[in-house]
């Protein structure tokens, strides 16, 4: 009888830890997912923010940026900010409680300038003669205004504008792109 008892006994706990190990291994499936991100990717200008949505996770989620000086991120439930912060490429993984990562890509682009920019600010020219500045960025086709067109006159033909002194003085010429981003040359006539 007491091989039969121990016969029994061992089968018991055979059978308890076969229980054991696939009780492990169902837990193993509760992890069987991927984060799914709307949009996978982020395109942003610095100083700027963009968000994306977190889906097939379990809250709550972390993020971290591989470059903060590139893109910084922050989640509120399941939306992430990423903030722009210089210029270049940068990746937010996104961890669920669970542990489940996934990715963003992010490229940060600079900021779309302001104000138009010229290869020169101020033109000084004698009256009767006529000097060029060249618009270096914005959007054509361009347009121009003096301020005084008794001190000096403008035109404007494929980003180049010509500058002609009229009378001695000082004016302003404002120059407006298509999108209508502006910027200002100091004209002075002698």
């Amino acid at each position: 009888m007491k091989a039969t008892s121990k016969f029994g006994m061992m089968a018991l706990v055979c059978f308890s830890l076969g229980t054991v190990v696939l009780t492990g291994c169902d837990k193993d499936k509760d992890n069987d997912y991927t984060l799914e991100f709307n949009p996978e990717e982020v395109e942003v200008v610095v100083d700027a923010t963009a968000t994306a949505t977190v889906s097939g996770g379990v809250a709550p989620y972390t993020v971290t940026s591989s470059n903060s000086e590139i893109a910084t991120a922050a989640v509120t439930g399941s939306t992430i900010t990423v903030t722009g912060t210089g210029e270049g490429s940068a990746t937010i993984t996104v961890k669920d409680k669970n542990n489940v990562s996934g990715t963003i890509s992010v490229t940060v682009e600079a900021a779309p300038s302001e104000t138009l920019s010229f290869d020169k600010d101020e033109v000084e020219i004698a009256a009767g003669e006529s000097d060029t500045v060249t618009v270096e960025d914005g959007t054509a086709p361009y347009t121009v205004l003096s301020e005084d067109e008794t001190v000096a006159t403008a035109t404007v033909a494929e980003g180049t504008i010509t500058i002609v002194g009229v009378a001695a003085g000082t004016t302003t010429i404002t120059v407006t792109d298509d999108d209508e981003i502006s910027g200002t040359i100091s004209v002075v006539v002698e």
